[in-house]
């Protein structure tokens, strides 16, 4: 496993915030010198009905995709992962924690 940091979304948008790009250019070197599939997991906060939550955190992991793409990495090996607000990894009553829990979790699988 390989931990990522930084990959976080402002509230109802799925675009990369500039502090993410150096993390993201590292992981798609990881990939590509490892030949490593690659589950890439979006996540939103509970703002929002759940519908539009799913289509934002496929938006949100889809957009990491075409980042990773850009990189060089193969797409075939890539798979987006929507999870909507289903999986938060904090608290959802402060703002603090709705920011955590929007993000993008990135899995690296040894084939």
């Amino acid at each position: 496993a390989v931990p990522v940091n930084n990959l976080f979304f402002e509230s109802n948008k799925y675009e990369l915030l500039d502090y993410s790009i150096p993390e993201l250019k590292r992981v798609a070197k990881i990939i590509i010198e490892n030949n490593l599939h690659t589950e890439i997991n979006g996540h939103t906060d509970n703002i929002g009905n759940d519908k539009l939550n799913m289509e934002l955190s496929i938006n949100r992991a889809n957009s990491v995709k075409i980042f990773l793409v850009d990189q060089g990495v193969d797409p075939e090996i890539l798979k987006i992962i929507g999870h909507g607000e289903s999986k938060p990894v904090a608290s959802n009553d402060t703002d603090q924690g709705r920011k955590k829990n929007r993000r993008v979790e990135i899995n690296l699988i040894k084939k």
